[in-house]
């Protein structure tokens, strides 16, 4: 239950998860913030209708992944005004995530993504800090390549989880939901984009911050964009643009982005490439 000292879930029966949310890089929010040149841009959508957002909740989707230094994003933004509207958190055009990752203590998870397995999941608390709430979240890739999420709702900033929540955990996913442990905390400011005749929702992700109970890692200067639609649409605005920006799609976790900035020990062979390419945007932004 939430700890009205604390505004925060107080310990209880259940399966507690501790997210460091008392550190600098896990709960900080002076370094989340738009440039002015990136809040100049936003102002030009209008903000999504409640109607618009439940057309495109696209739980099950086809998702697109681009990694790109964060200094195009105005730009981009810019070409994309006519067909997208912005979601709103408050009165702001963006949003701030905290993310607690579950894994077994082997790190299961992370090595069935890093081996490109079909079949796969990951399991995590999220807290949308701006809207205050909270849910058990569990994303799945399908042997079609499709992504499917599937989640329930907790108290605000909890971390506990009750029977209910570790049965929901082993009946959607590969694993048994008592096996899990805390493994990453990762915060993000996110701008989505709701498409307004395509069945789409677009997602920028900034001012990345990974932490586990050892180190932490800020990525600056580096932009996630994330396409999600019912199928993959190469006439989408935002595709197209993206073309234009010689952007090329790839395996983008943030995940396990995270879990092999803070776990090297770890194999990871086959997301090389990734961590080369964060290291030469990361360069070219100092």
């Amino acid at each position: 239950m939430i700890d009205p000292a604390t505004d925060t879930c107080a310990p209880g029966a259940g399966h507690a998860f501790p997210v460091m949310l008392g550190s600098p890089t896990a709960g900080s929010s002076e370094r989340a913030s738009l440039s002015a040149l990136e809040a100049q841009a936003l102002d030009g959508f209008e903000p999504v209708s409640l109607e618009l957002l439940r057309e495109r909740d696209l739980l099950q989707r086809t998702d697109t992944k681009y990694l790109l230094p964060r200094r195009i994003l105005p730009e981009l933004l810019g070409q994309l005004r006519r067909d997208y509207r912005v979601l709103h958190a408050g009165l702001e055009p963006s949003a701030r995530y905290l993310t607690q990752y579950l894994d077994t203590p082997a790190y299961d998870l992370f090595h069935d993504h890093r081996r490109g397995k079909r079949v796969r999941f990951k399991v995590r608390l999220r807290h949308y800090l701006d809207r205050r709430l909270s849910y058990l979240e569990l994303k799945g890739k399908s042997a079609a390549g499709g992504t499917k999420k599937w989640r329930r709702p907790l108290e605000y900033l909890c971390d506990a989880l009750s029977p209910d929540d570790l049965r929901f955990v082993s009946e959607q996913a590969a694993v048994d939901g008592s096996r899990l442990t805390p493994s990453l905390v990762n915060q993000f400011r996110r701008i989505t984009l709701v498409g307004v005749d395509l069945p789409e929702r677009i997602t920028f992700d900034v001012d990345l911050q990974f932490q586990n109970d050892e180190s932490s890692r800020a990525l600056d200067g580096v932009l996630v964009i994330e396409v999600k639609q019912t199928r993959f649409l190469r006439r989408s605005p935002v595709v197209q643009a993206l073309a234009r920006c010689r952007a090329l799609p790839g395996s983008t976790s943030k995940y396990c982005v995270g879990t092999m900035l803070l776990r090297p020990e770890l194999r990871h062979n086959r997301l090389r490439p990734t961590l080369a390419r964060l290291e030469r945007i990361t360069q070219c932004s100092i």
